[in-house]
């Protein structure tokens, strides 16, 4: 197993340089020596490690899961991130390994994070839905770290990934909504930064422009967000907002970018006196049990979250197992499915 003493000679530089490449403390260190350190680590294949020096142990048998976790937003009430780590668990432990849990309440912190973890009490990662533009992949690329991300939908060729078609999902979505007789559609959309969520949108304005939607950007909802009492305050701005309007000039149908977000709509709504479907058709995603909270039954998009979970696991486990010269990048799509509920009706005439 390769050493930091070895990297440090690869590359022609102290011990000290390496650890301080590593650890991201580059002030005196030029780019060219940087890049000298990262490049060695990658021909090595070295690791950062927890594991003792003289141990026989190769790995610390730990994968490491980066998710958003809010201190106002407990896990438990996060079931889409629960469903995926369901399937993440039945894998890794019916194989003996661990799992550690690193909390992200803010992508712009997850790096740093990462590179907390990276130092060998961790073999690889698991990214549930990141915000890939903050660069994280890049900490653990520089680490020479495994690493698959959910939910993600990048579009970058060096990411392992697994997810489902966000596009096609979002426009088949919209086009049985628009098959129902709406045309004037609000889209309470997710986080904005999020690939996932960029290719949802694309998907909805595709359908809407397919059917011959002049402005499907028009009741967009901004800015996009997860969180929930962000969403909230969002959405209470909207209905204000389309309430000044005649009725026949105000949407039909609020497509929200999760069955979460949907569900405190449905809430809101109730509580204004707007019917579902009656007054306003609503649409989720996701499929998870908020989606059975609505009355009646929220039409969706159900995810195979607990499949993804365990893919996600198989494929980081078969790179911790191989040489990185032998890491064939690994893109899966799983199929989606519309759950066709009961709150998408047609339009009541104005």
């Amino acid at each position: 197993m390769p050493t930091l003493r070895d990297v440090a000679r690869l590359s022609g530089v102290s011990p000290a340089t390496v650890s301080n490449v590593l650890n991201n403390r580059t002030r005196n260190t030029t780019d060219e020596t940087r890049r000298r350190v990262l490049d060695a680590i990658r021909t090595l294949g070295y690791r950062p490690g927890a594991v003792p020096p003289g141990s026989n142990a190769r790995v610390a048998r730990t994968i490491g899961i980066l998710t958003w976790l809010a201190y106002s937003a407990p896990l438990t009430t996060y079931s889409y991130a629960l469903t995926l780590i369901d399937g993440i668990l039945t894998v890794a432990l019916a194989d003996h390994w661990n799992v550690t849990l690193i909390s992200v309440e803010h992508w712009e912190d997850a790096r740093a994070q990462v590179r907390l973890y990276a130092d060998g009490r961790c073999d690889g990662f698991i990214l549930l839905a990141p915000d890939l533009t903050l660069t994280i992949p890049d900490a653990l690329r520089e680490r020479n770290y495994p690493f698959v991300v959910v939910s993600s939908g990048s579009s970058d060729l060096r990411v392992d990934s697994v997810g489902i078609d966000d596009f096609q999902a979002a426009l088949e979505l919209t086009e049985y909504v628009i098959s129902k007789g709406h045309t004037r559609i609000a889209n309470l959309i997710g986080q904005e930064q999020m690939d996932d969520v960029t290719q949802r949108t694309n998907g909805f304005r595709q359908a809407c422009l397919n059917a011959g939607i002049a402005d499907p950007d028009r009741w967009i909802i901004h800015p996009g967000t997860y969180d929930v009492p962000t969403s909230s305050a969002n959405l209470a701005r909207f209905l204000d907002e389309i309430a000044t309007l005649p009725a026949g000039d105000r949407p039909t149908t609020l497509m929200c970018g999760n069955d979460q977000i949907a569900y405190g709509a449905w809430v809101e709504l109730t509580k204004r006196g707007i019917a579902v479907p009656g007054d306003m058709s609503l649409t989720g995603f996701d499929d998870t049990h908020y989606a059975g909270l609505v009355k009646p039954r929220l039409t969706t998009v159900r995810q195979p979250l607990f499949q993804m979970g365990m893919r996600s696991c198989e494929i980081v486990l078969a790179h911790i197992a191989a040489p990185t010269a032998e890491r064939a990048i690994t893109k899966e799509t799983l199929a989606y499915e519309l759950v066709k509920g009961s709150t998408v009706e047609p339009p009541r005439s104005p």
